[in-house]
């Protein structure tokens, strides 16, 4: 993230914008997320940086695309949708986690 953060200048920044904006496009903020972001880097970090998590507002430059992919919302609030973005892909991640888990511990259990 760093590194991608050392990248973005104000002459690529709206390529990194307008190329994650047509990622999003088709499904919206909330379905295309882990298009941009994997589940690691999702776990790791949250918007503001707390409980032990880095924040996205530490990386200023990509923070401000980031944000600045966020479709208008009727609340008018670009921050707020992307952290039930982020919350609603974290819920998804480990409840994929969680059936997975279940089905090997009953495959395990029928042997």
């Amino acid at each position: 993230m760093l590194r991608l953060e050392d990248e973005i200048s104000p002459e690529t920044r709206i390529k990194y914008v307008t190329a994650m904006k047509k990622i999003l496009a088709p499904v919206g903020i909330k379905k295309g997320l882990p298009r941009i972001l994997s589940a690691d880097i999702m776990g790791q970090y949250n918007i503001h940086g707390v409980k032990q998590k880095k924040g996205f507002i530490s990386l200023p430059k990509f923070y401000r695309a980031l944000l600045d992919t966020v479709p208008d919302s009727a609340s008018g609030d670009v921050e707020e949708e992307l952290r039930l973005a982020l919350m609603t892909q974290k819920k998804v991640f480990h409840k994929k986690n969680s059936l997975k888990r279940k089905a090997e511990s009953q495959e395990n259990a029928a042997n």
